[in-house]
């Protein structure tokens, strides 16, 4: 997870993503330095300033060694304690699957954005807490053609294989769409799972940096 600034909910937020089975925790500090008293056995990769998104998820990508890399915003609660397992399955279940989010569009417009709540194919597909202000809720997964990024969760693999996240699109949105249709262009698929969580949309926006 990628950390901005201390927040009243954080360790919550953290903490619902580490639960259950066996994780290993990656914070990337973007100018604060927090929760190392409460998880003490995260690995840390410290920014002296908030470098942005997609370069602190370039950054972890460069850095695990697992299967499976879950990025995910900070500001993102995930209310089903079995998400691991049911992400997991899902891989296993797709050898050509690269890319699991919790909130998809099944396409995009000429924009490159999302068309809203009325737009059949560009609405957001989720379980989120808010899921109808976003689009429409789910209760199967779904093929997407893209996801956002606060979360991402990717065959490691296949990410490396596109070059990872691009740079051009630094520092806030598109990365996340762009790589998600690369991998399309691949042959590989994207998808979206009905996992129960609560997203903060925007809340990072109003930093200065």
């Amino acid at each position: 997870t990628m950390v901005y600034e201390p927040k009243d909910d954080l360790f919550d937020n953290v903490a619902s993503m580490v639960t259950g089975g066996e994780k290993a925790l990656v914070i990337v500090e973007n100018g604060v330095k927090a929760l190392h008293s409460e998880f003490p056995e995260a690995t840390r990769i410290h920014n002296q300033a908030n470098v942005g998104i997609m370069p602190g998820w370039q950054q972890v990508l460069e850095h695990c060694q697992t299967e499976i890399v879950a990025l995910f915003h900070d500001d993102l609660r995930i209310e089903q304690t079995d998400w691991d397992v049911v992400v997991l399955e899902a891989f296993d279940a797709d050898p050509l699957l690269a890319l699991v989010s919790f909130f998809g569009c099944p396409g995009v417009m000429s924009t490159g954005e999302r068309g809203g709540v009325h737009k059949r194919l560009w609405a957001g597909l989720s379980n989120m807490s808010n899921a109808e202000q976003h689009g429409r809720r789910i209760t199967k997964p779904r093929a997407i053609a893209v996801a956002d990024s606060f979360s991402l969760i990717l065959r490691r693999n296949m990410a490396e294989e596109m070059g990872g996240f691009d740079a051009r699109f630094s520092p806030d949105h598109f990365y996340d769409y762009h790589l998600a249709l690369q991998f399309l262009a691949r042959g590989y698929h994207n998808l979206v799972l009905p996992i129960r969580c609560t997203h903060a949309v925007n809340r990072s926006r109003h930093l200065p940096s």
